[in-house]
């Protein structure tokens, strides 16, 4: 037998129009914080599904939110749909997923979703192209990307926190810049060549690598690095990072004592390398609470607009390999998720 809205109110202990003012969220300003909770939990206790399709067609709320996501997540980020989904759940909120590789593939997917009555959107990593889409839709969205969204990372800050360190905590003076595309890293290196000019220090143009698409990276990093006499490098993410440090290594260059090595983005591995990994943390997990907060805040106050950016800033996670000694590695058995700063929530730990 099917469980019903009148089972949940006899669960909770109210009226089954209260339970129905919550489950259809139509009249959340006429029921107590309390007593919201109560039937929320007494919905989840019993398994209650909302007849979704019957409420749309009444005019209804269809308690649908869409998350549009490229099909290729960046690492650091996997697990942000993921975490928003269960917050959004824990509101009353149900998920729609979508999956789009070119602007075509996403409009297509947008339809799709509009048409199913989605209360508001999200985005992963779309193109700036998206802001026509604004007008287009009669429901909130909310994008992020890490350089152009209504939310997006200091990724300039976090290149800047990098270089500071290493230039005022251990004196480097000629580092090195291990990049990928230039295009999808332009904050980052804007922050690499920021510092020198902070610090009052001489840069060379001839100290960046282009690493993406680029089969000589490793010649030419070990050239770069003899013959401008490098004594530290900053990478644009982990995985060059990581494959840095053991090329280096297997050339007799000793990392951190003649070339100090920094990361970026915080993956799950940096502190179980041969030489734990310095490495500038992405906050993934306030990226995906303050995702959640807004999409919501947007579709309670129907703010069709695009918001103001929001830019989260990064923070640096110490290893060994920048000199440094670790000022403490999680123990293996917490090891879980794809990123430092998510497994550091979970343990209770804030940066």
């Amino acid at each position: 037998m099917s469980v019903t809205l009148k089972d949940v109110a006899a669960r909770a202990g109210v009226a089954v129009s209260t339970a129905s003012y919550v489950i259809n969220g139509t009249g959340l300003h006429k029921v107590g914080k309390a007593a919201q909770e109560r039937i929320l939990r007494a919905s989840r206790e019993l398994g209650y599904t909302p007849n979704v399709a019957g409420r749309i067609l009444n005019g209804g709320r269809s308690g649908m939110i869409g998350i549009v996501i490229p099909m290729r997540m960046p690492l650091v980020y996997s697990e942000v749909p993921s975490d928003i989904c269960a917050a959004l759940r824990a509101e009353g909120y149900q998920v729609a997923f979508g999956v789009a590789s070119t602007a075509e593939e996403r409009l297509a997917v947008m339809d799709d979703l509009a048409v199913r009555k989605v209360e508001g959107m999200l985005f992963f990593n779309c193109e700036k192209e998206l802001d026509s889409c604004y007008s287009r839709y009669p429901i909130p969205l909310l994008h992020f990307d890490g350089m152009d969204g209504e939310i997006r990372m200091g990724l300039e800050a976090g290149q800047l926190l990098a270089m500071r360190h290493l230039i005022q905590v251990h004196g480097h003076r000629r580092i090195g810049c291990f990049s990928s595309l230039r295009s999808y890293n332009v904050a980052k290196v804007a922050g690499y060549r920021k510092a020198f000019r902070e610090a009052g220090l001489k840069h060379s143009m001839e100290w960046e690598i282009d690493a993406f698409q680029n089969p000589r990276w490793m010649e030419e990093t070990l050239e770069m690095i003899r013959k401008h006499r490098l004594t530290a490098m900053v990478c644009n993410n982990d995985d060059y990072a990581a494959n840095l440090i053991g090329m280096l290594m297997r050339n007799g260059i000793r990392v951190p004592d003649d070339c100090a090595v920094i990361g970026y983005d915080g993956d799950c591995y940096a502190p179980y390398l041969a030489v734990p990994l310095t490495t500038v943390v992405q906050p993934v997990s306030l990226l995906a609470r303050r995702m959640t907060e807004l999409i919501l805040e947007k579709i309670r106050g129907q703010i069709l607009v695009k918001l103001e950016p929001e830019e989260l800033q990064p923070y640096l996670s110490v290893g060994r390999s920048c000199g440094c000694e670790p000022c403490g590695e999680l123990p293996l058995q917490s090891f879980s998720g794809y990123s430092i700063d998510r497994r550091r929530q979970n343990a209770g730990v804030i940066p």
